[in-house]
């Protein structure tokens, strides 16, 4: 467009200056007839009167040629310069159609780009709100185990309390998120990559109290450890445990699915107390 803009100044400036040329070609082609105009008329009159020899009449007749030679010089520049102005105003009018266009088509991609924008930030708004449901999903399902503690036994205690940096890692993979609740929208776990069907273990010896599907987090797994704290496997391609089985630390209970954020196979690990979700980073066993 800025291209079409700079040629239509181009042009308009061109326009000035052609026009400039033909008003002085009309200027001279009229003095020229305005001073052969009575010599015409003169001589239509009179015919060779008032010629005193051959020689003034040869004078008066090149003076004559030379005078109309000068004015079809100047009719023929008057027509060139006002065929030029022609094929400058269209080609002018050209720019200006090229230039109508081309903004068109640049309103026609700004609309585009407004709708993607919109349809963007539709999606996003709809990915926030399916997290605050997977939230107050996971919310609920602890808070019924909690409050129907007497449907499900108590978990075995671990062989040894469970503290910071004791529990093993719930998959052999690289993570690709990590915990940060402040984030927008909120991660409330640590996403891993992995290999298809990497196995999946439980971080601690525990009780499975949930193996089902969970809306927006596909096949999910959840463990209790006891004193109120919870881990959470989600996008799994398989369960392997049902609920109320007792599962001993790094026992396999699943196999990792195709989690969203690694673009494949992969794993959502959350670790809770209660139904406040903590950091998995601080408890996991530091990797050599």
């Amino acid at each position: 467009m800025r291209e079409i803009m700079t040629e239509e100044a181009r042009l308009s400036e061109e326009h000035a200056h052609l026009a400039g040329r033909q008003e002085a070609a009309r200027t001279r082609m009229s003095e020229l007839l305005a001073a052969l105009w009575p010599v015409h008329q003169r001589n239509i009159a009179s015919k060779a009167a008032g010629l005193s020899s051959w020689d003034e009449a040869d004078r008066r007749f090149t003076w004559l040629t030379d005078m109309y030679g000068a004015a079809a010089a100047s009719y023929a520049a008057y027509r060139e310069q006002s065929s030029r102005l022609a094929a400058n105003m269209a080609a002018q009018e050209a720019a200006r159609a090229r230039l109508v266009t081309a903004r068109a088509e640049a309103e026609k991609s700004k609309d585009a780009l407004l709708a993607e924008q919109l349809e963007f930030s539709k999606q996003l708004r709809n990915i926030r709100r399916r997290i605050v449901s997977e939230e107050e999903q996971l919310k609920d399902i602890l808070r019924t185990i909690e409050d129907l503690d007497a449907r499900l036994a108590a978990p075995p205690a671990p062989a040894a309390p469970v503290a910071t940096g004791s529990l093993s890692w719930p998959v052999d993979g690289k993570p690709v998120s990590t915990f940060d609740p402040a984030a927008e929208p909120p991660r409330r776990g640590i996403g891993f990559s992995t290999a298809q069907g990497a196995p999946v273990k439980s971080v601690g010896a525990g009780k499975v109290v949930f193996a089902d599907v969970l809306r927006g987090m596909g096949k999910v797994i959840i463990v209790s450890h006891g004193d109120g704290h919870f881990t959470v496997y989600a996008y799994l391609s398989r369960i392997g445990v049902n609920m109320g089985k007792e599962v001993g630390g790094s026992e396999t209970i699943g196999e990792a699915g195709y989690y969203p954020p690694a673009g494949g196979p992969g794993l959502y690990f959350e670790l809770r107390f209660h139904e406040k979700a903590i950091n998995p980073g601080e408890w996991l066993a530091v990797r050599e």
